[in-house]
């Protein structure tokens, strides 16, 4: 296999997709895998110096990765208590196959909350982008 290139590393199609069945809410949401961006997000959330370790940290990681038809996040930053006040179970199924796709395991986030050492109040930027 050889060298690739500028252009075939930036059309090379590595998010990938899945829909989720939620019967919580009465159907399924589409969840894609988190791009190196949105992990980035994530990780300033938690490091802020106002951030909260791990709070709502499972419906921040839904709210980056639940999108709709057009490929387009579902939720922004302002939707994250809201969301967080959702049934645990159909938020944990979500976050269950947004962490899947996007290779974040338990040991991954705990370790992440735990080098926050943080205060509560923090939001991710709303960096809304296209899909990849």
């Amino acid at each position: 296999m050889g060298a690739l290139t500028r252009d075939q590393i930036l059309q090379a199609p590595d998010i990938e997709v899945r829909e989720v069945e939620v019967p919580e809410w009465g159907g399924t949401v589409r969840v894609r895998s988190m791009s190196a961006g949105d992990l980035d997000v994530l990780e300033n959330w938690i490091a802020s110096a106002e951030g909260a370790g791990l709070d709502d940290f499972r419906a921040r990681v839904v709210a980056l990765t639940a999108i709709g038809e057009d490929g387009e996040r579902l939720f922004a930053a302002a939707d994250v208590a809201a969301l967080a006040a959702k049934s645990m179970r159909a938020v944990e199924r979500v976050f269950a196959v947004a962490a899947e796709l996007s290779a974040l395991t338990r040991t991954e986030s705990d370790l992440l909350g735990k080098a926050s050492g943080a205060r509560s109040g923090a939001s991710f930027t709303d960096s809304r982008s296209s899909s990849e």
